[in-house]
């Protein structure tokens, strides 16, 4: 079980990013919308366990991590080194298969679509022509550390409901240097034998 709950309703929580002048407001139009949830997987290696759909489970395949130095209180430049490598390290695992969706943890704030354009420039060979980015907070806020398993849970759901999509990328960034990204794949209960389980 993996997972996370977040509620920053209160003003110490929200005094840093509101003095940075981070929160969406009347004022500036670069900001996030605070959000609070909470998301919580359970993850199986025995398909009796797992969630099917048509004859189909989803795989998580392993999850990779990366450290940006130029995060949100370093002094140092962002290049999106931490994120393209998280991204290339859960890609290594998947050869050279295709990515028809991402799921991304970007919160309406520039600096976060900006690391997703040098990411998608940087691997933009491992993506489908059609591929499409998904950033739900824009709907339901920044929900902290709740949101890389919701990204998950809501990849999955989607994955399931496209017959023509196999893998999803997701990945989360956090206001620090960790960076992590999950390639999820849709498999036939069929084909899954037990040493390809995760």
């Amino acid at each position: 079980m993996i997972g996370g709950s977040d509620c920053p309703n209160s003003y110490p929580r929200l005094e840093v990013p509101d003095q940075q002048h981070r929160l969406l407001s009347l004022g500036p139009c670069d900001g996030y919308a605070p959000g609070e949830g909470a998301a919580f997987i359970a993850l199986t290696a025995s398909a009796e366990n797992a969630m099917v759909h048509n004859g189909q489970v989803i795989q998580v395949r392993a999850p990779a991590l990366g450290e940006e130095v130029g995060h949100w209180f370093s002094d140092e430049p962002y290049r999106g080194e931490g994120l393209d490598q998280a991204i290339k390290g859960a890609l290594g695992p998947v050869s050279d298969a295709q990515i028809d969706g991402i799921y991304s943890s970007a919160n309406g704030e520039r600096y976060w679509a900006k690391e997703m354009g040098v990411v998608q420039i940087r691997n933009n060979d491992r993506w489908q022509n059609s591929v499409r980015v998904v950033h739900p907070a824009e709907y339901y806020g920044d929900l902290g550390c709740a949101t890389a398993p919701a990204l998950i849970a809501l990849a999955s759901q989607e994955l399931f409901w496209r017959a023509n999509h196999k893998r999803y990328l997701v990945y989360s960034s956090s206001d620090a240097g960790l960076r992590g990204a999950v390639v999820l794949e849709k498999q036939s209960l069929s084909c899954l034998d037990e040493g390809d389980r995760e």
